[in-house]
Order: C-alpha cells, then structure tokens, then sequence
C-alpha cells in the first residue's frame, strides 16, 4: 500500500479536505469571481449558460404572467432599452423576499448597491445569444418604495449601434442635469438625473420596467407619485470591434420615510420648477452630488475593483436612505 493510501485511509479530515477543494474548485468555475472571467474570458461559455438556468429557470414570455399597463396619459419616461427583438427575449420573476446589499454580482461584474435592504423584482434577458441582461430591484419601507434599480449590462461584447440606445437618457431635455464624464480612448461614460414620474401614464416602454412596475403593484406596494433617478452608463470598446456596456438607473422616493405623499407638489418637481421650492431643489441638489460620488463606486464595479467587504455607509447613503425628505 503506498503512503497516499495509507494516508487516504487514516486521516479522515485530510480526506474531506481533499474532496472538498475538487468540489470547490468546481464552483469557482461555475460561479467565477470577476477577476478570473477577466483571466480567462472562455469562461463565459460555461457560466453564461449556468447563470440563465439559475436566474431564468421561472422565465416565461411577457404575456404569459404579468401584463403591462396600457392606460393613457403623458409620454413615458425614456429608457435604454439596448438590443429588443424576438431574439431570445426571457423573463424571470425571482422571490422577491430575497435580501440583498452591499455588493451584488451581475454580468461577470460588480454592481454596488446603495444603502438598504435591496429585493430582486424581475430579471430580463435579450439578445441573440442572451447577452443582454437587466434586473430591477426595489427598496422599501413599511411597504411604500423608497428606491428602484434598473440595471442593465452585457454579459460578452454586442454591436456598437447600442450606444446610442445606452446613452440616450444622458441627452434628454427634461433631466435636471446631463453630463459626459468621459469619451477618450475608446470609453464613453454618462451621467445624468431627473424626475421619473409614476402617476397618470405608463412609466416606460422597456419591457422590463413596465413590468416591474406592474408586479409592484399586483404584490400591494404603495408607489409615491415621482421618483429622482440618477442615471450612469458606461461604454468600453471591445477588441472584436463590438463594445461591454453596462448602466444603472437608481430612482429615489422624495417622499418622507415609510410614506408615499410628497411634502410639496409633483409639479415643483418639474425641471422648470424644481429651483421654486426649496425641498426639491435641496433634494435635486444633494442627488446630483451624491451621484457624483457613487458613479466613482459603480465604475470601480465595472472594473471589478470594490472590495468584497462591503461599501462604507458614508459613500451608499442615498438622499432618501438619509433622511433628506424629513427636512
């Protein structure tokens, strides 16, 4: 009998080691951190696959579980809505009591989450491979929406023409502020914020916002009349001439914590009035400067450089998650 026998056979805890590496060597093939799909990018062949049988495996075509609103009413907020079609279109509704905070895998990446208990709504994925990805999360409190994210990215390069569909919100006139924080070198990244108002129309033509939007409102919970968005998408140009997007929409509840009625009027919530009444322009003010801060975290989560320890609550306190609707 050779050592590695009499070894195998008499030290039970060496062998439980031992098995245990295969079987998590295994994982961190399935469920790669970033830096190792960087590493190696064939990777994606095998994860790809796996994370649609896991996030999808409820998937349905749009029609068949939820239907979105088609009621009247002013024009809906525009939303990038990348590649469409009947390519390969698939909608998953998670458990919406999942939990989740402070650093959130999406797309190979990191996607950093602002403060708050964060809950998955619904999980979209498009494109003739499937390599478009969105999920729409929600934050709330006593059941009234504090927070929506709208998250999209690519999970492999797609075509160049979806610039323009990506970074179209950074250009539109009813924004509060528009902004390009950089376009050189074969990145171009945007930032921009502004209302998204949620009575009296439908809230967007994307079939993944319409829809969860929708599920908020079957499941009972209460929506404030508007919501402040801060909007970033970022870029980057691809070796194989395509590009790897991803951008995130974090809209924010003006309303005090726990209710969903303004202190001042939707209508001083409007680009033309926002300068009228001092707790929108105080809110508008302070979601523009921590915008500024947080599209620095959301980049570093592109990049996949944010520590795994978390984000200090001094850079993810949103304006709503601090209270400012108090004053």
């Amino acid at each position: 009998m050779s050592a590695f026998s009499r070894l195998r056979h008499r030290a039970p805890l060496w062998r439980f080691c031992l098995y245990s590496s295969v079987l998590f060597c295994g994982f961190s093939l399935i469920w790669p951190a970033p830096w190792l799909l960087r590493l190696i990018p064939p990777l994606h062949r095998v994860t790809d696959p796996v994370g649609r049988l896991l996030t999808f495996g409820s998937s349905r075509n749009q029609q068949d579980g939820m239907q979105a609103e088609q009621p009247s009413g002013p024009a809906p907020q525009q939303q990038p809505q990348g590649q469409r079609g009947a390519n390969n279109l698939k909608i998953g509704v998670p458990p919406i009591d999942a939990e989740l905070k402070g650093v959130f895998p999406f797309a190979g990446r990191q996607l950093p989450l602002p403060a708050g208990i964060w809950h998955p709504v619904l999980a979209m994925q498009d494109g003739a491979n499937g390599e478009i990805i969105s999920n729409v999360l929600v934050r709330s409190e006593r059941g009234v929406v504090t927070g929506v994210i709208v998250v999209r990215a690519s999970s492999q390069s797609v075509a160049d023409s979806i610039t323009e569909e990506i970074t179209r919100l950074c250009h539109d006139d009813r924004n509060y502020s528009n902004r390009i924080t950089a376009e050189k070198g074969g990145v171009f990244e945007c930032l921009s914020s502004g209302p998204v108002f949620l009575n009296g129309g439908k809230i967007s033509n994307a079939p993944d916002i319409s829809l969860a939007y929708e599920r908020l409102r079957t499941m009972g919970f209460q929506l404030p009349p508007l919501l402040v968005e801060g909007y970033w998408a970022r870029v980057v140009k691809a070796e194989d001439g395509g590009v790897n997007f991803e951008a995130v929409s974090t809209a924010v509840s003006p309303a005090p914590p726990g209710s969903s009625k303004l202190n001042t009027p939707p209508a001083d919530w409007e680009k033309q009035a926002a300068g009228a009444s001092p707790l929108a322009g105080r809110f508008i003010e302070e979601m523009k400067r921590w915008m500024d801060g947080w599209a620095g975290v959301l980049r570093n989560g592109f990049e996949g450089k944010l520590s795994p320890s978390g984000i200090p609550d001094a850079v993810s306190q949103d304006p709503s998650a601090k209270g400012l609707s108090r004053l």
